[in-house]
């Protein structure tokens, strides 16, 4: 068993090795107006699906934390780049850097026309059906050899040169449904329903 204090409660609680942060959630009942998305575990980030197997401290994150909406924002990126790839198979969407409280994106379709405002709709109307099917993220921890293998096959070439120099014997991604993106860092759960997509 573990020992792990809560402080969004101020409780403490004993768990099996191994209990994941969502299973802890429902045990301490903490209460937030936001959906909680995130952890931290010792004052580190982690997804809700981090398991615990040595005493922690924990602190539950929603959006309002800054690294809550890093999370929400990553799953919201996830889910644009899952719509597009079944809205538009071929095409590429880059991410490509934060601008007023958003983010500037580039969709180049796979037959090069320019998106307009009936594309974005579809866009639109797909990440809407997404969020409604309430799909949960997938993590993979793999050696990175494999990992290079799913963006090779994926067509992530910049992950790929990226992985190839990294040195490291493992990487984690992320998968929906069988989308794949990399994301080393913690997406919630699941996709969150009750928030504003665009």
């Amino acid at each position: 068993m573990v020992q792990v204090y809560c402080k969004n409660t101020k409780e403490t609680k004993r768990f099996p090795e191994g209990t994941s942060l969502l299973q802890m959630l429902a045990e301490f009942d903490c209460r937030s107006p936001f959906p909680i998305v995130s952890a931290k575990v010792n004052n580190v980030s982690q997804g809700l699906k981090f398991k615990v197997y040595q005493n922690k401290d924990i602190e539950f994150m929603d959006v309002r934390d800054s690294s809550g909406m890093r999370v929400y924002c990553r799953s919201l990126c996830f889910l644009l780049y899952k719509a597009a790839s079944d809205v538009f198979p071929g095409s590429k969407l880059y991410m490509e850097h934060p601008i007023s409280r958003g983010y500037f994106c580039h969709l180049r379709k796979a037959d090069g026309k320019d998106v307009t405002a009936d594309d974005l709709a579809l866009l639109e109307g797909r990440m809407r059906e997404l969020v409604e099917k309430d799909m949960p993220f997938h993590r993979y921890d793999v050696q990175t050899e494999r990992a290079i293998k799913e963006f090779r096959k994926a067509g992530f070439d910049d992950k790929v040169r990226l992985l190839e120099t990294s040195g490291e014997a493992y990487t984690d991604y992320y998968t929906l449904r069988i989308t794949t993106v990399s994301c080393s860092a913690s997406l919630p759960a699941r996709i969150l329903p009750s928030w504003p997509i665009i």
